[in-house]
């Protein structure tokens, strides 16, 4: 089964970088983010694929750091190793 990361940003903020803990280390590509301007947003999605690093936070070994767009949702999916 595919490794799929669901971000849910229920707040006026806008996160630049935001370190989210993953288990897995490869790389993540953003597949649906609700503020691009298809659906009515502001275009602040994650057009690169998302690289894990060391150190992950809430004791996950790994972490990836995407900007965050307010009131917004993402879904992030698992790539590779």
């Amino acid at each position: 089964g595919s490794i799929l990361v669901c971000i849910f940003n229920m707040t006026p903020n806008y996160f630049e970088y935001f370190d989210i803990g993953v288990n897995k280390e490869g790389a993540y590509e953003e597949i649906f983010n609700s503020d691009k301007e298809v659906y009515g947003g502001n275009n602040l999605y994650n057009g690169d694929i998302l690289n894990t690093s060391a150190y992950g936070p809430e004791g996950r070994p790994f972490k990836i750091s995407p900007k965050i767009a307010p009131y917004a949702a993402m879904i992030l999916k698992f790539k590779k190793n």
